[in-house]
């Protein structure tokens, strides 16, 4: 079978398996947390904290055009999908190794803008770049970035917790960095002078990641299951509903989205809820929380809307308008492998 029939997770669930199963693993099975499967690794450090360990890759092309996108938004972008993992298991980032492919003909200066977007976005966050690769790339640039961060003992949240009759939250609007790509397609320019595109570019080219607000949601304890929006509003919801065996209802009139947003989908011909629900690249968080803990939840983090609630498996997953009425979806967020044409 060709990995474009079989899918993203499918071939994820495929190497979970090997890799469980070999005969050669050199860890000891206390060790490992949290194995393949989340936003992030966990292995054991001491009797205080655990490890944290993500990656991510962006191949030109794939992920990034330059001729839409600077070095320095190239380079910001890398690490805020890396960090936007350890929000979600509400971690603190530590320590960034940066692998880099790109053509011997490529100006050095574009090397040097690309790390000074990483240091921008590493120094907020007080990340310390520790080492990395590099290596001749024929055509194209890959970027490829492993954050290691750490969390306190049994404060991480995973995608697995998610139990019946919690509520389903997210922080911040939906659809804008969705919004901000077709308009970066549509226009092949960086910036425009309207506002509302402004806002929707700097979106999706210089995402801000929840990591402080994960941490708050970690260390309150409020959470059962959370996860980043990296691949759309949906494919968040159904990601841990799969993980933690339930379904879940929406009401699609609570999804939190922009005036810009709204503003930009006239222009661009397209509903707001689509760009919310499929768009992906928001890296908010999506999270569960018993509704006792709801209120506890938003007097901490104020961006924070109640957008669902957890059913029984066999319910599937639910989208109804304000009159209860389901809404029938083509499912379709982004999966590396399928080809995507919507966004």
């Amino acid at each position: 079978m060709k990995v474009s029939s079989l899918g993203e997770l499918n071939l994820i669930e495929k190497i979970r398996k090997k890799v469980e199963s070999g005969k050669h693993q050199n860890y000891k099975k206390k060790d490992l947390i949290l194995g393949i499967g989340d936003d992030a690794a966990i292995v054991a450090k001491d009797l205080n904290r655990d490890f944290l360990a993500t990656t991510d890759m962006l191949i030109e092309g794939v992920h990034f055009s330059k001729k839409t996108a600077s070095p320095e938004q190239i380079g910001w972008k890398a690490l805020a999908c890396n960090l936007s993992d350890i929000a979600a298991m509400g971690g603190i980032p530590r320590y960034a190794l940066v692998s880099l492919g790109f053509p011997g003909d490529t100006d050095a200066r574009e090397i040097e803008n690309l790390y000074k977007g990483i240091e921008s976005l590493a120094g907020k966050y007080r990340v310390k770049i520790i080492g990395g690769d590099t290596v001749s790339s024929p055509s194209f640039f890959v970027i490829s970035i492993t954050l290691l961060g750490e969390i306190i003992k049994k404060e991480f949240v995973s995608r697995a917790g998610a139990s019946l009759g919690d509520k389903i939250l997210v922080t911040g609007t939906f659809g804008d960095a969705g919004g901000g790509l077709k308009l970066l397609k549509k226009n092949e320019l960086p910036f425009s002078s309207n506002h509302f595109e402004k806002y929707l570019l700097r979106k999706f080219l210089l995402p801000e990641p929840r990591v402080r607000e994960g941490r708050i949601i970690a260390r309150g304890k409020y959470a059962t299951a959370m996860i980043d929006c990296s691949d759309g509003l949906d494919s968040s919801i159904r990601l841990i509903s799969q993980q933690s065996k339930v379904g879940a209802k929406i009401y699609i009139d609570s999804i939190p989205m922009s005036r810009e947003l709204i503003k930009a989908s006239r222009f661009l011909k397209k509903t707001p809820l689509d760009f919310a629900l499929f768009g992906g690249e928001d890296y908010e968080l999506v999270f569960t929380a018993p509704p006792e803990k709801i209120n506890k939840v938003k007097k901490c983090v104020p961006e924070v809307t109640v957008i669902g609630e957890i059913v029984n498996k066999k319910e599937g997953i639910k989208f109804l308008d304000k009159k209860g009425k389901e809404l029938k979806f083509r499912v379709k967020g982004y999966e590396h492998f399928t080809r995507n044409t919507d966004f």
